[in-house]
């Protein structure tokens, strides 16, 4: 079949249609052809050469995690019977211009992601989720999100490597919409600016809901050289809806021991107390 091939997304739904169930220990995975749903405590340790090393900064517990995937196609996204491959000598006609392709029903053109992330599904008692962070970690956390989103740059290609292929589109491109929603019955967040002095700030709060979407557009650089598309990410919506919010400064009259391990005995000193706290951002701006 002469069709252009498709990029591992398209072919992995294609090959890959069904459901299936994983347990492992306490966690469950469940996963169909456009969702996936995660259950169970979620740990996640940040592993750095300094002197936050192996640091939990995420503590979600009874976690339930969906990923809902929404493919963009000319016709139905579930439908991988529409794929009928043809030999070369029996293509039907196609207009004049348009090359033919075998896929072009089942051939994604966007995906638009939706992350939602609930705490509040279940009733039993579990401890209380946390997050914690420190200056270095928000400074890792942007060179791990750096790794997932920038574009590779081309190696061995163009004519003096005998490598005239046409790049492939990369995931990170093919996102149009990114929508993020969080659900808790309470939550606690500390940030420490500095370890060594061990000052601080801490965030506490009852039952919250916080939604997030954004949109992203490809931009085409000026010039007759060839460049890559630019991403240019825009938040169009973000509402969040927090009850009970207390804030508290944290400092230790101590500096850093020799364990490098905070100080149990930490003065808390109260700045803020809200019944509610409400925030909501509107965009007109499309893709």
């Amino acid at each position: 079949d002469p069709s252009p091939p498709l990029p591992w997304w398209d072919k992995s739904r294609l090959l890959f249609h069904g459901d299936w169930h994983m347990d492992i220990e306490q966690a469950n995975l469940h996963q169909l052809a456009t969702e996936f749903v995660f259950k169970g405590d979620l740990d996640i340790n940040v592993r750095t050469a300094s002197k936050y090393d192996d640091c939990c900064f995420l503590h979600l517990p009874d976690l339930c995690m969906t990923l809902d995937l929404q493919w963009l196609c000319h016709g139905n996204p579930h439908d991988h019977h529409s794929v009928t491959l043809r030999a070369p000598e029996f293509l039907p006609e196609v207009p004049l211009g348009q090359l033919h392709d075998s896929y072009r029903a089942f051939r994604s053109e966007n995906l638009n992601l939706s992350i939602k992330m609930d705490l509040t599904w279940h009733s039993g008692t579990i401890s209380q989720p946390r997050i914690l962070l420190y200056s270095s970690t928000l400074r890792w956390m942007q060179n791990f999100w750096a790794t997932w989103t920038s574009v590779t740059r081309p190696i061995c290609r163009g004519k003096l490597f005998n490598n005239l292929k046409p790049s492939k589109k990369k995931l990170g491109q093919h996102y149009k919409q990114l929508s993020y929603t969080a659900l808790f019955p309470q939550l606690q967040v500390h940030y420490w600016a500095s370890f060594a002095q061990q000052r601080g700030i801490q965030i506490e709060c009852s039952q919250g809901h916080v939604f997030t979407r954004g949109t992203q557009r490809l931009i085409p650089q000026a010039g007759t050289v060839m460049r890559r598309l630019i991403s240019d990410w825009s938040v169009t919506q973000m509402v969040s809806d927090l009850s009970q919010v207390t804030v508290h400064l944290m400092a230790s009259p101590t500096e850093e021991n020799a364990d490098h391990c905070l100080d149990p005995l930490v003065t808390k000193t109260h700045l803020l107390s809200l019944s509610s706290l409400t925030y909501q951002r509107h965009s007109n701006r499309t893709a």
